[in-house]
């Protein structure tokens, strides 16, 4: 079965969980998910959710924020209907994905809901695997990233998932400075009408000798570790690219 391409154009109504990533778990084999984790209540990030509940029947769904949108009560409904436990995660949360110890960063504890979702209420996890830590950042922005690294949270990582798609308020030095990634993933459409990811941030990255990555111009990039061997393709696990990192 072809895996779609992230980033093509498409006529609504589309559901990029339906269409795009469960025939992509379907590809590689996967029947089910233990958990699914919604990082904000933006459309380009929850939206594919319900399918995904619906066509996986997650164990657990964890988010930062449980508030009464449309887009969170049809997540709420799907995962009633999957019999899957609602988490909602703050900073200083500890908790395992796949046996993996993770810990959440942000949002704050006791930080309160704007009323309609923000970037800066995104879920942001860092995750063990051996040698390895990734750090999995949803759509913070400078003020976030300045307020981790104020606070001693941030620490050096091997694959950083770069906030925010690359925009120009993220990525920022004071989250390079501490995290210092060897690989940066940069999630983005093909041809976005926002001009994602800003050359600028591009520019960041690769000063801070990071291997940049992002999913409009490399397609598919698949990260795959044994806790001391990291593995990172691109296009679909083609020989384009295949990079290997051992730290010793």
């Amino acid at each position: 079965r072809p895996v779609p391409r992230q980033g093509r154009r498409r006529a609504d109504p589309f559901d990029v969980g339906e269409e795009v990533v469960s025939p992509y778990l379907w590809h590689r084999g996967i029947r089910r998910v233990e958990v699914i984790v919604v990082t904000h209540l933006h459309e380009d990030h929850a939206a594919g959710v319900p399918a995904l509940i619906d066509n996986f029947r997650p164990r657990e769904v964890w988010s930062a924020f449980a508030e009464d949108t449309p887009l969170w009560r049809s997540i709420h409904s799907a995962a009633r209907r999957a019999g899957a436990r609602i988490r909602v995660l703050k900073q200083g949360d500890e908790c395992s994905l796949g046996g993996l110890p993770c810990r959440v960063l942000a949002p704050a504890r006791g930080q309160p809901w704007s009323g309609r979702p923000q970037n800066n209420d995104s879920l942001v996890l860092e995750l063990r695997h051996g040698r390895h830590t990734f750090l999995l950042t949803g759509d913070i922005e400078a003020p976030v990233e300045a307020r981790l690294a104020e606070e001693g949270l941030l620490a050096p990582v091997q694959v950083l998932k770069v906030p925010h798609h690359g925009s120009r308020r993220s990525a920022t030095e004071w989250l390079l400075e501490r995290t210092r990634p060897a690989v940066a993933l940069i999630s983005s459409g093909e041809g976005n009408s926002y001009g994602l990811p800003h050359p600028e941030t591009v520019e960041r990255l690769r000063a801070a000798h990071a291997l940049v990555l992002r999913t409009d111009e490399d397609g598919l990039v698949t990260v795959r570790s044994d806790g001391r061997y990291l593995e990172v393709d691109r296009g679909g696990g083609s020989a384009l690219l295949r990079r290997f990192f051992d730290w010793q």
